[in-house]
């Protein structure tokens, strides 16, 4: 399960499991504002999750204010960018999390491409001139993208939206960020990759991380949340998330955010006998409780004690607006 793992002083058990299911929501641009989505994420053994949803209300996460089994973490808008939200029970499963905050609603997941950053127009005037296009001979695994894209309507992201649409099948040495498999269609060769800046808005990429692993960051594409890195062997970047199937990637999302993303809640009992901390591990997204100092034995109502204390900690505790590209890398190649 994903759960606050339960500690125990002297022997004794003191903390009650703790469930998690996460909201990421894209809050765009007022002029994109029909990309607006929100993921949950949540990792159970049993019944992993990751859905994809339109907000009920513009601008706002799931509210909870009649759900008493609940809590959730703070946030502020701050504008344009991606936020975080935890909501968290003692009593329930993250299934059951997931149920009650999205309560009414039907998951958009397996359309959340429509309508997400979409011209039709152009993408349908680009369709036309690659149905129009005769195979070269030096073109047997598909017509190639860097000839298609000469045409001023095939623009990196028309292209890639027509592959999600099902209209064309991208293969090749630089089709990761397409769906693969699709047949009946116009098959493109990607015999060179494209510039992940045009195909991603800025304030949609977050959680950069730069260090001796190698170079990764969130970003929104097609209407869902993924994970890509930078491949230096290739200079280009790429999805370690699935690209063809999002309902996959619950565990890569949540182990690398809380990789990059370390929180740590600190809190003394109300008895001031411990004090105490809840830390947000990397590994699929679990919490662990640890006593941080004692002066005395902290058995008497330790479970009681964390129970509220956990609680009003993480109401107050706020992930904040996740927006940082970083220039010289933003507009490095995709494939």
């Amino acid at each position: 399960m994903s759960s606050l793992s339960a500690s125990s002083l002297f022997g004794l058990l003191v903390t009650p499991l703790m469930e998690c299911a996460y909201v990421f929501h894209l809050f765009p641009m007022r002029h994109v504002s029909n990309m607006e989505r929100q993921v949950v994420v949540a990792y159970n053994y049993d019944n992993p999750t990751y859905e994809v949803y339109k907000p009920k209300v513009h601008g706002q996460f799931p509210d909870i204010e009649d759900q008493s089994d609940i809590f959730a973490t703070s946030h502020t808008f701050r504008g344009p960018g991606t936020y975080v939200k935890a909501y968290c029970s003692f009593s329930l499963s993250t299934m059951d999390i997931v149920g009650e905050i999205f309560q009414g609603q039907t998951p958009v997941t397996d359309t959340s491409h429509v309508n997400f950053g979409a011209y039709e127009r152009q993408e349908n005037e680009c369709l036309k001139h690659i149905k129009g296009l005769t195979a070269r001979e030096d073109e047997t695994e598909g017509l190639k993208i860097s000839r298609i894209r000469k045409h001023k309507g095939c623009l990196d992201l028309t292209l890639a939206r027509l592959a999600y649409r099902g209209l064309i099948s991208i293969e090749g040495t630089y089709s990761g960020y397409a769906p693969t498999g699709i047949s009946g269609v116009t098959k493109v060769d990607a015999d060179c990759p494209i510039d992940i800046g045009s195909v991603i808005f800025a304030k949609q990429i977050f959680n950069w991380n730069i260090g001796r692993k190698g170079t990764h960051a969130f970003a929104w594409y097609m209407g869902h949340l993924h994970v890509f890195e930078w491949f230096n062997q290739g200079d280009h970047w790429r999805p370690i998330t699935d690209i063809s199937t999002p309902r996959k990637n619950h565990h890569i999302i949540l182990t690398t955010f809380f990789a990059d993303h370390k929180v740590t809640l600190d809190f003394t009992c109300r008895d001031r006998r411990a004090a105490y901390s809840y830390e947000k591990k990397g590994s699929n997204g679990r919490w662990a409780s640890y006593v941080r100092s004692r002066s005395s034995d902290p058995r008497d109502d330790v479970a009681d004690c964390l129970t509220i204390s956990a609680v009003d900690a993480l109401r107050n505790y706020d992930f904040g607006l996740f927006h940082s590209p970083v220039p010289f890398i933003y507009h490095g190649a995709m494939g």
